[in-house]
């Protein structure tokens, strides 16, 4: 089987999106995404996708099988300029130990 990789464009966002629906809804991406309404999942989901294709920043490849099906993609985001200071990572840290003890089999001490 032969992949060919390239860059993702727009009209490659309907695809991106029904790979993205047929992942489990596991703790971590309800937490990380919300709804687990399909629908409003999949809406959410390439809204954001359509968006972060247009920010030079960011790069979307997709792989496509023999039939030109998007069977997979990727996404990278460069690093952002400014960093977090001590304090902003010291108030995350708090946010993702108070998120982690809302889900069920998660130590957060």
């Amino acid at each position: 089987m032969s992949w060919k990789v390239s860059d993702a464009t727009l009209a490659d966002v309907p695809a991106i999106t029904s790979i993205y629906s047929h992942d489990e809804p596991t703790p971590f991406i309800k937490l990380c995404l919300g709804s687990l309404n399909v629908l409003a999942l999949n809406f959410n989901q390439a809204a954001r996708i359509a968006d972060s294709l247009q920010d030079s920043d960011e790069a979307w490849l997709v792989a496509r099988d023999e039939r030109n099906r998007i069977a997979s993609f990727a996404e990278w985001q460069m690093p952002r300029e400014e960093a977090d200071t001590e304090e902003q990572m010291a108030e995350e840290l708090v946010c993702w130990k108070a998120l982690l003890k809302l889900c069920p089999n998660n130590d957060a001490s």
